[in-house]
């Protein structure tokens, strides 16, 4: 089993025991437009003409983002995710809510050719590049499937974020929160068997594999792939909530990145 079939293994397990029902987003997203966006991705999303457009969604994981961000703006939503039951899911909250948008079982590396050039914007939310080894060959298929002058956009966790340890890891010191333990040029591979709590019940699942890059390592692939960067800002704010309940302060913890395919 390679770490991409072991992956898909934990996150199917993982969604087994998920601590929600998926009646619990189909509500969500009927009381409210975007309730699973977060805020500063909002106030970027509000500045795009997303209505009618096509917004593709790697790494889609049970779809309630993507189904946010079509509810919200009126767009035309394509999820892709190798979790067969997390698409299941997905699918089964569109149509519930009546939102325009579909879900597709695959992985992102091999989203099939008739997608490719069809998407006028491509998103990625936070905690999804580091589950790619290979930054370059995904940017690639990034770029094959926007149209000429589409947008990318990404948030995700800081790659210094990646140099420090949470409250509940043995190299933390809780008296020295900001104390950097983790070389930010390892590229190290994490593993990780904790059940994903914040979804899940499990207390120990199949091992997860996921991966460390630098900013420089994310650049260098964009502009192999020939997409541009439009904006880059960074945030203090712990997104994903990997550093626990004292992340350190001062420090860039996410970013918020715009980019297009010329």
């Amino acid at each position: 089993m390679n770490k991409t079939q072991a992956n898909k293994k934990a996150w199917e397990e993982v969604y087994e025991h998920k601590s929600y029902k998926t009646r619990d987003i189909v509500r969500a997203l009927q009381k409210e437009e975007a309730p699973f966006l977060d805020e500063d991705l909002k106030k970027a999303l509000n500045r795009l003409p997303l209505a009618g457009k096509t917004v593709y969604h790697p790494f889609s994981n049970n779809g309630r983002e993507l189904l946010s961000l079509c509810n919200r703006y009126g767009a035309k939503g394509v999820g892709f995710d190798f979790a067969e039951n997390m698409v299941q899911d997905a699918n089964a909250v569109a149509r519930k809510t009546n939102i325009d948008a579909i879900f597709i079982a695959t992985d992102v590396l091999s989203i099939p050719e008739s997608y490719d050039g069809k998407a006028d914007y491509l998103l990625i939310t936070v905690g999804s590049l580091s589950w790619i080894k290979d930054l370059p060959s995904l940017f690639s298929r990034f770029s094959k499937l926007l149209k000429p002058k589409g947008i990318l956009v990404i948030q995700d966790s800081h790659p210094v974020a990646d140099m420090f340890a949470a409250d509940d890891e043995d190299n933390y010191n809780s008296d020295f929160p900001n104390l950097s333990v983790n070389d930010y040029f390892s590229r190290k591979e994490w593993v990780s068997n904790d059940g994903m709590p914040y979804m899940s019940t499990l207390k120990k699942s199949s091992t997860f594999y996921d991966h460390s890059f630098t900013i420089g390592d994310l650049i260098n692939a964009m502009a192999a792939a020939g997409i541009a960067i439009l904006s880059f800002e960074e945030s203090p704010e712990d997104k994903a909530g990997i550093l626990g309940k004292t992340p350190p302060k001062g420090i860039p913890l996410s970013f918020l990145m715009q980019a297009y395919k010329p």
